[in-house]
């Protein structure tokens, strides 16, 4: 026995020698080590795999970054735009990962019209003024336009909408902005 405890000692001094560490202290660059190691460790082990949900196909914009949308009213008077598109993932509890689309109308470099899509929800303003969609469940209608058929979300505007903006925006997820109708009867189609 007293020669495992003489071996036991042995070992102890030549560890202290090897690390240059007191018989019950870790030195700091140890310390920094172990701890460097356990949080390698946790993160490893609580690591949870990430889901993604991207906006279904149907659902997809084909309008880019730069291109113009020329809409028309019953005078012929012509309202033009410039699209800008931003794409990112919202990120939920480091975990979840929800496609989005922020699509912006602008006219003299200010944004006129503001859709923020993701996989779940669409919502459309204007200036600030956020509409609110007609129907329940995003449920599309059939919407005619120079004798071509879209399928189009109907927003509505609150009554406090001042008069100079929309006051009823067609949107169609393909296409974006259909038409867009004002209290005075005025109503602005998109230019095919």
């Amino acid at each position: 026995m007293e020669a495992l405890k003489k071996q036991y000692r042995k070992h102890i001094k030549l560890y202290q020698k090897k690390f240059n560490v007191c018989p019950k202290l870790l030195s700091q660059p140890q310390i920094r080590y172990l701890v460097f190691i356990a949080s390698i460790a946790i993160t490893f082990t609580s690591c949870e795999k990430k889901e993604y949900y991207y906006i279904p196909a149907d659902k997809q914009t084909t309008l880019k970054t730069g291109d113009t949308v020329c809409f028309i009213d019953q005078h012929n008077r012509v309202d033009t735009f410039v699209i800008k598109i931003w794409r990112d993932f919202i990120v939920s509890d480091k975990r979840y990962y929800w496609e989005s689309i922020l699509i912006r109308y602008t006219k003299y470099n200010k944004m006129v019209f503001s859709i923020k899509q993701n996989q779940i929800t669409l919502h459309l303003s204007s200036y600030g003024y956020y509409y609110f969609e007609e129907s329940e469940n995003y449920d599309l209608i059939d919407l005619e336009i120079n004798n071509n058929k879209y399928k189009a979300l109907v927003y509505k505007s609150l009554e406090d909408f001042p008069d100079t903006l929309p006051s009823i925006i067609y949107y169609s997820y393909k296409y974006g902005i259909l038409r867009y109708d004002y209290n005075n009867g005025n109503s602005f189609v998109i230019k095919q």
